[in-house]
């Protein structure tokens, strides 16, 4: 079905997942450098680490419809920070930080090529292929394990700036778990078995027939 002119849903989805493969890729080869940096003086972090703050570090004296009013932030605020030192030899936090973003980086990259494959077949008008499930089971798994890994990334960022910032008052929260990445993943699984048992139907007609 063509809603963009030329180009049909799945070419413009392709479109876009390219676009993001190659980025990926570009981090992921750009990530090493910071290695070599390091030796000429300057450690640095290519990709922002993210942090959260306490709502308490937000004023309470607000006005509300021009009348001065009591607000209680009670959620987190939050960022993110790019830390660079300026010293000689490897820096060991920063690199285990940078290793961690390339293994993300990496996960990221092969979960796109599983889509790739999947939209390669849709394309090319075969959303039954016996492969089309098996990729998006990969999807499913792989997106589930997002959260578990954010949150330890989260954690890193945490470590990090709890124990090399010195952010005087500001005081850093304790990363929150987010679940809504186990949720999606349930729902690719679902789709995955979806696909399933459509591909098996789509078999047994043609047996049929």
């Amino acid at each position: 079905m063509k809603i963009l002119g030329r180009w049909s849903v799945i070419s413009f989805i392709n479109f876009w997942v390219q676009l993001m493969w190659a980025g990926v890729a570009v981090m992921l080869c750009l990530l090493p450098l910071s290695f070599i940096f390091q030796f000429l003086g300057v450690s640095f972090v290519l990709i922002d680490l993210p942090i959260n703050f306490s709502g308490a570090i937000l004023s309470e004296r607000l006005t509300i419809a021009g009348q001065e009013s009591s607000v209680l932030f009670i959620d987190f605020v939050s960022t993110s920070y790019l830390p660079a030192i300026f010293q000689e030899g490897l820096n060991w936090p920063v690199s285990i930080i940078t290793l961690a973003q390339m293994a993300g980086l990496g996960f990221i990259l092969y979960g796109l090529s599983q889509l790739k494959k999947v939209l390669r077949n849709l394309w090319r008008e075969k959303p039954f292929a016996d492969e089309n499930h098996s990729h998006l089971k990969v999807i499913a798994v792989m997106i589930m394990l997002i959260s578990p890994l954010l949150y330890g990334y989260h954690w890193l960022s945490y470590w990090y700036f709890e124990t090399y910032v010195d952010a005087q008052s500001l005081e850093a929260a304790y990363p929150n778990f987010d679940i809504s990445y186990l949720i999606m993943g349930l729902i690719v699984l679902v789709i995955a078995e979806i696909f399933r048992q459509a591909t098996e139907i789509h078999k047994e007609q043609k047996l049929t027939v």
